[in-house]
């Protein structure tokens, strides 16, 4: 893990050399609040890259939940599927689906793999009747969207059934908190409940918690200071993650 302690020592380290006034130096809990925006901007702007770079989905790997079973239920010709507790962001639906009358005329288990395709509230009618990308058993192709309840799975006029839906997906980042770091003075957090057990930053691959605080200094500079005045590793951080 990294630290509560090692957190707070390096981002007071990086804006200590602006002098900043009392009124300006920052709270245990700002630093918290701070970090914890850093490191959602430091996720988000990787993933993206992720998709075209070997090196940072190397980066994420300890993210990365591969092969996550998912609980789901049929609703007429759809099936819901629940999103795991955890989940930030998918990376890929892997949906298996069989059709009885292949079992009845082989007598083995037809099990097939779907391609999940996305589809928008506004395409959806005319993509579920649409030959060349409505669901289809025999051209293993499925369609999908995601909504606050959970992922639907849509089977349009094919008689198949979903024996399996797996995800590989991004897991949260547990927000930090740092307790510890406040003497004489309760914690209260960002929903106003007084907490006293520290939460750190989990482990990170190529001292990616440096970048995280560099992006956290940028933050907290730029509401207080002239952006010219900051350095330039800050600078190319905020160019870097369009701070």
């Amino acid at each position: 893990m990294v630290s509560c302690g090692y957190i707070h020592k390096e981002f007071r380290y990086r804006i200590d050399a602006y002098n900043l006034s009392k009124n300006n130096y920052p709270t245990t809990v700002k630093i918290d609040s701070v970090v914890n925006r850093a490191v959602s901007i430091w996720y988000k702007e990787n993933i993206k890259i992720a998709e075209v770079d070997e090196e940072t989905r190397e980066l994420l790997r300890p993210f990365i939940v591969p092969d996550k079973k998912l609980d789901f239920k049929r609703n007429g010709n759809e099936y819901i599927a629940q999103y795991p507790d955890d989940f930030y962001q998918k990376s890929y639906y892997k949906v298996f689906a069989k059709k009885k009358e292949c079992e009845e005329v082989s007598g083995k288990k037809c099990r097939k793999n779907l391609v999940p395709h996305p589809i928008q509230g506004d395409d959806f009618n005319f993509a579920i009747k649409d030959p060349d990308r409505k669901p289809s058993y025999r051209y293993e192709s499925i369609l999908y969207s995601e909504k606050s309840d959970g992922i639907h799975f849509y089977l349009g006029d094919d008689e198949m059934d979903i024996v399996d839906i797996k995800l590989d997906y991004y897991k949260m980042i547990p927000k930090i908190q740092c307790p510890k770091q406040l003497r004489g003075a309760e914690y209260v957090n960002t929903e106003g409940k007084v907490v006293k057990r520290n939460i750190d930053l989990p482990d990170m691959k190529l001292n990616s918690e440096d970048d995280i605080l560099d992006i956290a200094a940028v933050l907290y500079l730029t509401r207080i200071n002239n952006k010219e005045e900051l350095s330039n590793r800050l600078l190319l951080i905020k160019e870097k993650y369009k701070l």
